[in-house]
């Protein structure tokens, strides 16, 4: 997955995503369902899912008429966006998981620390 373009809001990329997707590139919004921009919250990114489609669509940014040279379906598209979406899952429930494991380590340590002194 590579970092195409990025805009304040969805609506801002949005033409731009129907472009790609209709000739064949998979694309990913991150951060589309952020309410406002901040240094926290960037905007909005619209991702190519292929690295190789990444010059497709650099090229289809500056000419709508542009050929693609690995199109995909559109069943293949909605099957790659369904797999990455159950990846980004996956992967925020390792990090939530290991988050908390690491504050109850802390917490442990803080204890520990504290009963030597108290």
């Amino acid at each position: 997955m590579k970092l195409l373009t990025k805009a304040i809001s969805r609506n801002d990329l949005l033409d731009l995503e129907i472009l790609l997707n209709e000739k064949g590139i998979a694309t990913h919004l991150q951060g589309e369902h952020l309410t406002s921009v901040s240094p926290i919250n960037p905007g909005v990114g619209l991702f190519v899912l292929l690295k190789n489609q990444y010059a497709d669509a650099v090229a289809l940014t500056n000419d709508p008429e542009h050929i693609v040279e690995l199109a995909l379906s559109e069943e293949e598209i909605e099957k790659l966006v369904h797999l990455t979406k159950t990846d980004s899952l996956v992967v925020m429930s390792q990090f939530a998981g290991y988050a908390v494991a690491l504050i109850f380590v802390i917490l442990g340590l803080a204890a520990l620390i504290l009963s030597q002194y108290l």
